[in-house]
């Protein structure tokens, strides 16, 4: 689907622990990788430490060079972003009005013919159904809906082109 493979622009909204990076870093070595994560946590995690989060992201990337780091929000990272980006993986706060402003900020900035990843579309964490992934996700698919093509729905991904 993408056309060149060897040397894209890869966002990351939500690092963790970096898992996603690091099978982009490795398998795409070209590529140049875009983290993004406060490394705070939030109700979704009870009591996890994200300091031990985060020394795990580090460790874990440290092989790696073609990536960069910002531990912020993925709204402040918006305000400064002067790039775009062929691929955009969004697995930040779960909580729909962040979906919602991961999925429109990153929308603006996703190359035509561009990948949008979510993870945990489909997930029912929150109480109300409007702050669950889906039910934002879908709204702005509505939106934009004459400008994308649905490529792949699972139980916990959902995968879209950007078609203009």
């Amino acid at each position: 689907v993408l056309k060149n493979l060897d040397n894209f622009k890869y966002l990351e909204i939500g690092s963790f622990e970096g898992n996603s990076s690091m099978f982009v870093a490795k398998n795409f070595p070209n590529s140049r990788i875009y983290c993004i994560d406060n490394w705070v946590g939030t109700e979704e995690y009870g009591d996890l430490k994200f300091s031990i989060i985060e020394k795990n992201f580090d460790k874990n990337m440290k092989e790696f060079v073609n990536y960069q780091k910002f531990k912020q929000t993925s709204d402040d990272f918006f305000k400064n972003n002067k790039c775009s980006f062929d691929v955009i993986y969004i697995d930040g706060y779960h909580k729909g009005y962040q979906v919602f402003e991961d999925f429109k900020n990153s929308w603006q900035v996703l190359k035509s013919g561009g990948i949008m990843i979510f993870d945990d579309f489909i997930w029912n964490f929150f109480e109300k159904i409007e702050d669950n992934p889906c039910y934002v996700i879908n709204l702005y698919l509505k939106k934009i809906n004459k400008n994308v093509k649905i490529l792949k729905v699972s139980n916990s991904q959902l995968f879209i082109q950007k078609i203009m």
